[in-house]
């Protein structure tokens, strides 16, 4: 596989943060993880073989407590993504992750819905440095 799919800039871009004035630059470890994330999302897009658009990957210690995020989450450390599939094929999206991580080694794949929208999480590491291999949904 040649493709690259996602990016840096695509994994640090936040509306939220360009609206509060929130330099979200990561640090050179948050890069490196990034890199890792980018390299494990990469066959996860090209066997799926439909674009997944980003809703939030890294996020600063400010952001992050904007959003709502959990003060541990793997989205400070670059070690987080969250996704949908562009072609709103969601079930279909959730099923075919829960078939292609079952060979993998990740932390979470959390299937999350709140009242107007559904994405999925996706970390590798907790910052325990822990691969768990949790899948489950949650409502938000």
């Amino acid at each position: 596989m040649n493709n690259t799919y996602f990016t840096i800039d695509e994994l640090c871009y936040s509306d939220t943060a360009n609206r509060n004035g929130i330099d979200n630059t990561p640090n050179e470890e948050q890069i490196s993880n990034l890199q890792r994330l980018i390299t494990f999302l990469n066959p996860i897009r090209e066997c799926w073989g439909s674009p997944i658009l980003v809703s939030s990957g890294f996020r600063c210690k400010e952001l992050n407590k904007i959003v709502g995020g959990v003060s541990d989450s793997a989205h400070l450390t670059g070690n987080a993504v969250d996704l949908y599939p562009k072609n709103n094929r969601f079930d279909d999206f959730v099923e075919f992750l829960s078939m292609y991580l079952q060979a993998e080694m990740f932390d979470q794949c959390i299937i999350e819905s709140s009242k107007n929208n559904r994405w999925v999480h996706l970390g590798l590491f907790n910052n325990e440095n822990e691969q768990r291999r949790q899948l489950f949904e949650m409502n938000i």
